[in-house]
């Protein structure tokens, strides 16, 4: 193999550890995440939350994500807040136009023992996150099966694809030059 193909054979071998140690990671976190949305569905307060705010964040590669300040009253009257709710491109384009809140109030189910946004989801906005967090899940476990895979592959971690030492060198005349 020339210098581009021992290259090309390192980048892929760290490409592949990556993958097999952050796809686990991914997989779980997208793991949490469902089970926290589909435990606030079920066990979750109905409400009604005006935003406050909002924030549009352009990363360089990752593209735009959306996020809302909510606040609203809770069912004992007492007032709530929660910042930097996250929310899908998809229900962004319903509720801003032209960088314009144009809908103030979201329907929400929210914990009662849960302050934040950790006990909140937009119920309209449930199934696109459900839907992420699921894909999230699913391609994290992917990566991490295909990065061991891999890595055992390209480590030479299977006993039949090791490289066995040259037998005609190993067993071939002495020469003078050593220790008999």
């Amino acid at each position: 193999m020339g210098a581009i193909g021992d290259w090309l054979l390192g980048k892929l071998k760290w490409l592949l550890v990556i993958a097999a140690i952050g796809g686990p990671v991914s997989a779980f976190i997208g793991r949490q995440d469902v089970d926290r949305v589909n435990t606030v569905l079920a066990k979750g307060v109905d409400g009604e939350a005006t935003i406050v705010s909002a924030v549009r964040k352009k990363g360089r590669k990752s593209g735009t994500s959306y996020y809302v300040n909510l606040a609203w009253k809770d069912a004992s009257g007492g007032a709530r807040t929660a910042e930097d709710v996250r929310v899908s491109n998809k229900m962004a384009g319903i509720l801003f136009r032209n960088d314009r809140i144009v809908v103030d109030r979201v329907k929400i189910k929210y914990l009662a023992d849960q302050p934040e946004k950790d006990g909140l989801v937009l119920t309209d906005d449930a199934k696109e996150e459900i839907e992420l967090d699921r894909f999230m899940m699913y391609g994290g476990a992917i990566a991490g099966l295909v990065g061991l895979l891999g890595c055992a592959f390209v480590f030479g971690l299977f006993g039949k694809l090791r490289a066995k030492p040259n037998e005609a060198l190993a067993g071939g005349p002495r020469t003078g030059d050593g220790p008999a």
